[in-house]
């Protein structure tokens, strides 16, 4: 649940304040321990397991791309930087970092 919340934006702060909500309505036992500290520990094994499948991939694949792109979106900044592959006639678009900026691109 914690990657999902995550995925859509929220903070490991808001995380844990929806984990606290959460309970507080279903009483579910697994939401009741969720801090921002297992958040973070939950994010990093996440996103370890998954740069270590995008490395698995690229050691098959003898060509690949980087791409860096900045966008707006919602009045909030922000880079994101994928890889593109082809592996097994099937072409990959992967995020590998999306960062919110506090910045102001031109374009």
């Amino acid at each position: 649940m914690c990657v999902k919340w995550v995925s859509h934006g929220l903070t490991f702060r808001q995380v844990e304040g929806c984990a606290n909500a959460l309970f507080k309505e279903t009483l579910e036992t697994r939401y009741k321990s969720i801090n921002r500290q297992g958040v973070s520990g939950n994010m990093q094994i996440h996103c370890a397991r998954s740069y270590h499948i995008i490395s698995r991939a690229l050691s098959n694949v003898w060509a690949f791309s980087i791409a860096v792109d900045g966008a707006n979106k919602s009045g909030m900044p922000y880079l994101d930087i994928r890889v593109r592959f082809v592996l097994e006639a099937n072409l990959f678009n992967l995020h590998l970092i999306v960062e919110i900026c506090f910045c102001v691109f031109n374009v």
